[in-house]
């Protein structure tokens, strides 16, 4: 299969820089995904990959082979769109063929890798029907069915799943995982949704104003953001600064402008200036002192409870406390309601639920 290397590429559109000098490689086999908000640059990036669009400087590899003059019809690039453009007036056999038909394949072979692509998206019993007389998700699996129909070296996906309703993105970016898996295609996935990316990606690049901001695997960039806003744009909240005070064998023991002590794994020195967080699902909330760990002087903030929010499965707290308002997750109380309006609480977390920033001046 087939690697793909970008060289410090870079894009501009009159005054605006949609690139700047974006390097990475995205391995074989594998989905890399560019995940990022709106107008950060991850489409221009797929689409000079794809040879849409052609950078103004650096360089594009697939495997070791500089591609830059290649057109689009000679990369051999499925590309998975946004807005699925399925051929109205091809049924949904033609419309997987069509790639097939244009390469000049036999027929006997156009047949064969339709029906396997058939089987191994689900479409069995619908070879016959036209784009208007399918659901959805039916159109998004044609669609891909269609653009790995070529045996394509690199498969491409501008936000695929965008325009599906929400249990149907979450069945189908599970389906699309096991489709990679079984194909073996390198596969470039570009969304904005958080859940998608940690879900589908084996690689993840985080960007934003056309730059790289991280990269890495889902597990490396979830403990460790590079910034505040790779931590907010992973949806971290409760910051808070402060200076290490003291450290031991296992732990060092920050303190807040605000006099809060907070114990954390150890990572810093003595007098380091740190900014963490600490999500609202890892605090626990107790409506009782004489609930909480005995003998606990570390990691615990007190404050009243000025806002309780029920959302399906679990209650969004807000709390006012010295350190500013914080938000947590509860499950366990199953009957918070507007009587604990007001009311003094405690919250707690253990050391292991602090995920420092990297770069707590970005």
């Amino acid at each position: 299969m087939v690697s793909v290397t970008l060289e410090n590429i870079s894009k501009r559109y009159d005054d605006i820089v949609a690139l700047h000098r974006v390097s990475f490689t995205a391995p074989d086999k594998k989905i890399t995904v560019i995940l990022g908000p709106s107008g950060c640059g991850k489409t221009t990036t797929l689409r000079i990959i794809a040879g849409f669009i052609a950078p103004d400087e650096g360089v594009i590899k697939f495997n070791d082979t500089i591609i830059n003059d290649l057109p689009p019809q000679k990369r051999n690039v499925g590309f998975v769109f946004q807005n699925i453009s399925l051929f109205p007036h091809l049924t949904v056999f033609q419309n997987i063929a069509f790639g097939l038909e244009i390469r000049k394949y036999s027929k006997g072979e156009i047949k064969r890798r339709v029906s396997e692509l058939i089987d191994l998206l689900g479409l069995n019993g619908l070879e016959d029907r036209y784009p208007r007389e399918l659901s959805g998700g039916q159109q998004q699996r044609v669609g891909l069915a269609r653009a790995l129909a070529p045996y394509p070296n690199v498969l491409l996906l501008d936000e695929p799943l965008s325009s599906l309703d929400a249990n149907l993105r979450e069945q189908l970016k599970w389906e699309i995982k096991s489709i990679q898996r079984k194909t073996g295609v390198t596969a470039i996935y570009v969304t904005h949704d958080l859940s998608e990316a940690f879900t589908i990606g084996d690689y993840i690049i985080i960007m934003n104003h056309g730059r790289i901001i991280q990269k890495g695997i889902p597990e490396e960039i979830m403990k460790s953001p590079a910034n505040r806003f790779v931590a907010e744009f992973l949806r971290f909240s409760n910051f808070f600064e402060g200076n290490v005070v003291h450290t031991d064998e296992k732990y060092e023991y920050i303190r807040t402008a605000r006099g809060t002590i907070f114990a954390a794994l150890k990572m810093h020195q003595v007098n380091d200036k740190v900014l963490f967080s600490i999500r609202p699902e890892r605090f626990r909330i107790y409506l009782n002192k004489h609930n909480m760990p005995k003998n606990k002087k570390a990691n615990i903030i007190e404050g009243t409870i000025r806002s309780i929010r029920f959302e399906s499965h679990y209650y969004m707290i807000e709390v006012e406390t010295k350190e500013g308002n914080l938000k947590v997750i509860s499950t366990e109380f199953n009957e918070l309601s507007e009587k604990y309006l007001g009311k003094h609480c405690y919250l707690e977390t253990s050391p292991e639920n602090i995920t420092f920033i990297k770069n707590k001046n970005y």
